[in-house]
């Protein structure tokens, strides 16, 4: 009997440890998951935060637009004033283009690309196109016509 009873002893030893180290491994699991919970917890309050601070900007921009909108309906629903068009609006509707605009529109922009470009702008200009005035304007004019010393 004395040996039956050692071995129980054992035998409850070693159950002992085997639960003892089980429990510290689901204690140890156990605080792993509630560090994983309290990051989650964290990132999740963050998100929260950032979808509250965007909601807020949007109704921010929703009122600036409601607000707009009912300043342009208040203004259209103003009467107008009676407009008929004078004399003066008649002429001036009627008024022909200048005789170069109308030139540019027939000779290049009419054109399109049917004529060679330099051709059009013989038709617009009635002459070649002459760089003097752009090298004038730029003060380059001068530079060209004195000599390099070397």
């Amino acid at each position: 009997m004395y040996k039956s009873t050692k071995t129980n002893d054992k035998s409850d030893a070693r159950q002992l440890i085997v639960r003892a180290v089980n429990a510290e491994k689901e204690a140890a699991a156990a605080r792993k998951q509630a560090r994983l919970a309290k990051i989650r917890y964290k990132q999740a309050r963050k998100a929260f935060k950032q979808a509250k601070k965007a909601a807020k900007q949007a109704r921010k921009e929703a009122k600036i637009a409601a607000n707009t909108f009912q300043a342009k309906a208040e203004k259209a629903k103003k009467p107008q004033k009676n407009r008929t068009k004078s004399k003066k609006h008649i002429k001036v509707a009627t008024r022909k283009a200048p005789a170069t605009a109308r030139r540019l529109r027939d000779f290049i922009y009419g054109a399109g690309n049917l004529r060679d470009p330099a051709e059009a702008y013989i038709a617009f200009r009635g002459r070649l196109p002459a760089v003097d005035a752009l090298l004038k304007k730029r003060g380059l004019d001068r530079a060209a016509a004195e000599p390099v010393n070397s």
